[in-house]
């Protein structure tokens, strides 16, 4: 027994999927830290709508403040584990520089 499938019963299908594969990623909304390091203070001062307005390429900035809220955040991390705990833990392995983050000064 042949299956005989119309070509617009099998473009019906796919359109839909076609369709959500060519819509661009949102990007999401990330959160800052509630503590100000000294990172979070260099990405404030280089990373605001109006550096973005003026860079040359926005592709790269983008790239940078990544890694400098990156950063941020595991500071901001060690700050407040630090606070909680009195007591410097060292976090995990980190993908971002290779290597683990240098301890707070004390």
């Amino acid at each position: 027994m042949k299956w005989l499938v119309k070509p617009s019963f099998l473009l019906a299908l796919l359109l839909p999927g076609i369709a959500f594969a060519t819509r661009a990623p949102q990007p999401q909304a990330q959160p800052l830290p509630q503590v100000m390091t000294t990172t979070g203070m260099k990405f404030v001062a280089r990373c605001s709508d109006r550096a973005f307005a003026k860079a040359s390429n926005p592709r790269i900035l983008a790239i940078r403040c990544a890694e400098l809220l990156d950063s941020w955040r595991i500071e901001a991390d060690m700050r407040v584990s630090v606070a909680e705990s009195g007591r410097y833990e060292p976090p995990a392995f980190s993908f971002v520089r290779g290597s683990r983050p240098a301890p707070p000064p004390r």
